[in-house]
């Protein structure tokens, strides 16, 4: 038996060992290789090309590198193992492949395909595409993304770094932006509950109520305890939640448990650099520079109130044209300010002005996820 096999049986009985199986799908292990890759990439993100080497090999750094690009290769290895991949062999395979697409003749001294093939200095380079829906350009700061549910999946509000051409458009999941934010490409403020408590309730959502006051402090909601997110069907849910955390559920919430796994699925503590829980209604406060809004934001009275906050920072927006074009029945103009508003938090959170609730360490759940929101 090789070292590879003896680490990749060691990995199998740290995992069985803390019943993590069910969380170690093929997709779950790819998303945690990615985020950790970024984890990687921070470690060296501003230092200087010609400085990288000296960095690296300074102990100080060194001993960092070592640790993610450890995380890195045990998930790695984790993902193969699940998938029936022998990764010696698919990595020999591959460097064979190399090979014979890169001969040493052509390709030495090289970086890209223009010096390959003999492009003449100065030739103009053709402009990378972008993605439809995606306002971030392709080099530079990552974009900003703000999301909401909707009765139709998720809608998005994107944004460059400075705010500016903020779109809309709507997604059944929310895989593909969660890869985004692992690769360092877009910043997320989520609506939506990240971290589940075991037992009573979370304290970030006390602080929220109190700092929105009535009546908006209905709208911040308690989550379920974790031991309830996975019950069949409401009757279930309410035992299990009344049991770990002493109260019941409302349906209005038990519908939301969907949306609910299918985050908890995707996000990890590493993860939360980049995808971080927001509250419309507490940034609406922020941003009006005190508590909660007068108006509900389902009256036309409570809309233009919102609309007037975010105008100094996202422009005029038009709520119309984005809902025609994503479903009237699939987007409610709700939806839409939501999503603003969290695009907003998520620009605030980019340059450290974001109030973050409750004040001083957050809590963490079973996972290790923070417990707490952004506005």
């Amino acid at each position: 038996m090789d070292e590879l096999q003896r680490l990749l049986l060691e990995l199998r009985r740290f995992t069985k060992a803390r019943d993590w199986e069910r969380y170690h799908d093929p997709k779950n292990l790819a998303m945690a290789v990615a985020s950790e890759a970024g984890e990687l990439c921070d470690v060296l993100r501003w230092v200087d090309n010609s400085e990288a080497d000296r960095f690296a090999r300074d102990p100080k750094h060194r001993a960092r590198i070592a640790e993610e690009a450890a995380d890195v290769g045990l998930l790695l290895l984790m993902l193969c193992d699940r998938a029936g991949i022998d990764l010696l062999q698919a990595m020999r395979a591959k460097l064979g492949r190399n090979r014979e697409k890169y001969p040493a003749e052509a390709w030495r001294g090289k970086a890209w395909e223009g010096q390959a093939l003999g492009t003449p200095p100065g030739a103009t380079a053709r402009a990378p595409r972008v993605a439809a829906g995606t306002v971030r350009p392709a080099t530079g700061e990552p974009g900003l993304a703000g999301v909401d549910a909707c009765p139709g999946g998720w809608v998005v509000a994107r944004a460059d770094a400075g705010l500016r051409e903020v779109t809309f458009e709507r997604v059944e999941r929310l895989d593909e932006l969660f890869r985004e934010a692992a690769q360092g490409r877009v910043s997320v403020a989520l609506d939506l509950p990240i971290g589940l408590p075991e037992s009573g309730p979370r304290a970030c959502d006390a602080a929220a109520r109190k700092r929105l006051g009535t009546p908006r402090a209905s709208s911040v909601f308690s989550p379920p305890c974790r031991a309830a997110l996975h019950a069949d069907d409401f009757a279930a849910a309410g035992a299990a939640n009344r049991k770990a955390c002493g109260r019941g559920l409302t349906r209005q919430i038990f519908e939301l448990f969907p949306r609910l796994r299918q985050v908890d699925a995707l996000i990890t503590p590493a993860l939360q650099q980049r995808v971080r829980e927001a509250h419309p209604e507490l940034t609406f406060a922020v941003l009006a520079g005190g508590g909660g809004l007068q108006f509900p934001k389902a009256t036309a009275a409570g809309r233009k109130e919102r609309l007037a906050l975010l105008r100094p920072l996202l422009g005029p927006l038009d709520l119309l044209a984005p809902r025609r074009e994503l479903g009237r029945e699939a987007v409610r103009p709700d939806d839409l300010l939501d999503a603003a508003a969290c695009l907003v938090t998520a620009h605030r959170i980019r340059h450290g002005r974001a109030l973050v609730l409750p004040e001083g360490k957050p809590e963490r759940d079973a996972r290790g996820l923070r417990m707490e929101i952004a506005a």
